[in-house]
């Protein structure tokens, strides 16, 4: 409010709305919005949400969001394909069958048990996957437990946590779907950067802006919100399908190279700075 009546312009860099807020508390979020001269925003649904609020669509613009891309190409470029064979055969005993995998905190609200039932549905059916785990949190003993009990421990592995971006890039490069049962955020972008595909739900409004890199068919594909039977449908689907792994990984990549990453940003912050909405210019 002070650099608005000081004359200076304000630009706020918001997830916006992630869902229709009713009440009080949009009605707030809404009048602080009103204060900025544009806003960035970290996916399309926030936008289309604040326009259905009566925001002027020129003063919207979306940013999406990156993780250090350059740093991850360097990485991605040194990985070798006799190391990614190496590394399937010291974690899984049948190293032939596809890898699933999850990258991140192990906690409640990403719904990581609803891999193992899957998993667990797709053995019923004599489709065996493994599943490859990166992360460390409060749920990792009662996963380890649901997976003693099924009798999946061959095809599971705990990795454990890792920083280390020489450890996670051939990780997740040697995994074929990475599946997010709950929201799914920052670990879509570290996934389609190495060229693994995302599997999550379908309902936005329990979802992290990032979802949206995620083009059904394309850099991976949705299931029907808290519907076991249906995750492990979309998972078959997805591993039967024609592609070869190479093509998969260039459309995940393009993802990246065309929004997900800073240049693409900077390039937004400056258009909005200088009086130019992008968003006109690429998707309308």
């Amino acid at each position: 409010m002070l650099a608005r009546l000081a004359g200076k312009k304000v630009y706020m860099w918001s997830h916006g709305f992630l869902r229709k807020e009713p009440g009080l508390k949009g009605m707030i979020r809404s009048v602080f919005y009103r204060l900025a001269n544009g806003m960035l925003l970290y996916h399309h649904r926030a936008r289309e949400l604040l326009i259905d609020r009566g925001f002027s669509p020129e003063k919207l613009d979306v940013l999406y969001n990156s993780l250090d891309v350059a740093m991850q190409r360097k990485v991605r470029s040194n990985i070798q394909e006799d190391a990614l064979v190496s590394l399937r055969n010291k974690m899984f005993n049948k190293a032939s069958a596809p890898i699933l995998l999850w990258i991140g905190r192990l906690t409640p609200q990403k719904k990581l048990s609803m891999i193992i039932k899957a998993m667990d549905e797709l053995n019923s059916r004599d489709f065996h996957v493994n599943l490859l785990i990166v992360g460390d949190g409060p749920e990792r003993e009662s996963l380890s437990e649901e997976v003693a009990k099924l009798n999946l421990e061959p095809n599971v592995f705990f990795y454990g946590a890792s920083h280390k971006e020489e450890e996670l890039g051939p990780l997740i490069s040697v995994s074929d779907i990475c599946v997010a049962p709950g929201e799914v955020g920052l670990t879509c972008m570290h996934s389609l950067v190495y060229g693994t595909p995302v599997i999550t739900h379908n309902k936005p409004d329990y979802q992290m802006p990032e979802y949206e890199a995620i083009r059904s068919g394309v850099s991976g594909d949705f299931f029907e919100y808290d519907d076991v039977i249906d995750l492990a449908n979309t998972i078959e689907g997805w591993l039967n399908q024609k592609k070869s792994r190479e093509e998969i990984r260039k459309a995940c990549y393009s993802v990246i190279d065309e929004f997900y990453n800073p240049w693409n940003q900077v390039k937004i912050i400056n258009n909005m700075v200088q009086g130019n909405n992008s968003i006109l210019v690429r998707h309308e």
